[in-house]
């Protein structure tokens, strides 16, 4: 009867040992994107999943401390049934043991349902969930999971590292990690990752570090003639320009050589502004597309808290970021 007892402990040993070190690669390959929508869709089994996800860290120290309670309980089954069922001594045993359990359990409890996880992990991570759960329960229950999380912590400080449960993700990179993960595998999946990181880092990129300085801006005062306004357009080949009245660094207007050029009803350039958008050098590049396309403005005028000018930027320069990354370090 103990036999059976034994060899039962070391099948489910081998087991364990697989089920965790299989869980422990879903959750870092499950796809979020799709999960997300399981949750939307309240599915049990995705609600499961992310409330273990809640607590990523806690959830893998439940997968490594089952990995290991599981090989020590195979281990210790197997020596049992070496020396009492056939009779070998504690030497013996222990050799007999590393011989025929390392193979074993590096094929069959690490290899094999790593690898089903990683190409399944959602599919089989979500099977997974309930089992899963309840010994997440369980070691936190018993204090296992407390404790290893504070020595993570303690280490990770002493070492001078991050304690990967204090990392804090901006809501938009969350997004833009769960949109990656949803495009894996798909057409084109590369190139629209890549549009999607431009993306996340243009929201994240401060106005100040994309606009045209003051120093370069060419600006015409609201007096400037006909004659004036070709003269300015000639040598700088601009087809729009920011007006002041006394102070260049207080713009008033804009105003479109072509349309001006058009016209006949005008003798300067300050009777016939167009309004201007004004943003802060802090605003996001961002944020300064969409405000421009909302205004339908393809120039705006980047100016500090007194209202006067410190660059402008103009809306297909920001574009041509979003598109072609070059700016931003792709």
């Amino acid at each position: 009867m103990i036999a059976v007892l034994a060899a039962l402990i070391l099948l489910l040993g081998l087991f364990l040992s697989a089920f965790f070190s299989g869980t422990e690669t879903g959750l870092y390959c499950v796809n979020r994107l799709r999960l997300h929508l399981g949750v939307q869709d309240r599915d049990p089994q995705a609600l499961r999943v992310a409330r273990l996800l809640k607590d990523e860290p806690g959830a893998l120290s439940v997968t490594l401390v089952g990995t290991n309670l599981a090989n020590f309980a195979t281990t210790s089954a197997l020596a049992f049934l070496m020396v009492h069922e056939f009779g070998a001594s504690e030497h013996q045993a222990e050799l007999s043991t590393i011989a025929l359990l390392t193979p074993v359990v590096f094929v069959f409890g690490e290899v094999v349902p790593k690898s089903l996880f990683q190409r399944h992990a959602d599919r089989l991570l979500l099977a997974s969930s309930r089992l899963l759960a309840a010994f997440d329960r369980l070691f936190r229950l018993t204090g296992v999971v407390f404790v290893l999380k504070r020595l993570t912590r303690l280490f990770a400080r002493l070492f001078g590292g991050v304690p990967s449960e204090e990392v804090v993700f901006a809501p938009k990179r969350r997004i833009a990690r769960m949109l990656q993960e949803g495009l894996a595998g798909k057409t084109f999946a590369e190139e629209q990752s890549h549009l999607i990181e431009r993306i996340c880092r243009l929201s994240e990129t401060a106005l100040h570090t994309a606009m045209v300085p003051r120093n370069r801006v060419r600006a015409l005062p609201a007096d400037t003639d006909r004659r004036g306004l070709i003269r300015a357009a000639r040598r700088t080949g601009y087809g729009r320009f920011p007006v002041y009245e006394t102070n260049p660094r207080r713009i008033t207007g804009l105003i479109d050589v072509d349309d001006l050029l058009r016209r006949e009803d005008w003798k300067r350039v300050g009777e016939c502004l167009e309004p201007v958008s004004f943003l802060s050098p802090h605003d996001s590049v961002a944020t300064a597309i969409v405000r421009l396309q909302r205004e339908k403005h393809g120039l705006a005028v980047v100016a500090d808290r007194s209202g006067q000018m410190v660059g402008i930027v103009l809306l297909k320069d920001l574009l041509g970021r979003l598109v072609a990354g070059s700016a931003l370090g792709d």
